[in-house]
């Protein structure tokens, strides 16, 4: 599990190269609406992979509040 959440944020802090595709303003709209309200790893990698040509500025801040989310409620189960 440790491997997973840092590969994940190893991902997610990497500048994206978008590899020939632009995020269009539709694609921005609609992940600048959910980045902040993802609630589990799946959805994180799902909606980073969909949009990652659109991971920037404030859905970067999106995805890293969910991250933060995440973690916590993770870290509130554990017990720690």
């Amino acid at each position: 599990m440790k491997h997973i959440i840092f590969y994940i944020i190893l991902a997610l802090s990497i500048p994206v190269v978008a590899m020939g595709q632009d995020c269009t303003k539709e694609q921005k709209r609609e992940i600048e609406a959910k980045a902040a309200y993802l609630k589990t790893w799946d959805e994180v990698y799902n909606a980073w992979e969909a949009f990652r040509q659109c991971d920037d500025g404030s859905i970067a801040e999106g995805f890293s509040e969910s991250i933060t989310m995440i973690l916590s409620a993770q870290w509130t189960e554990k017990g720690h």
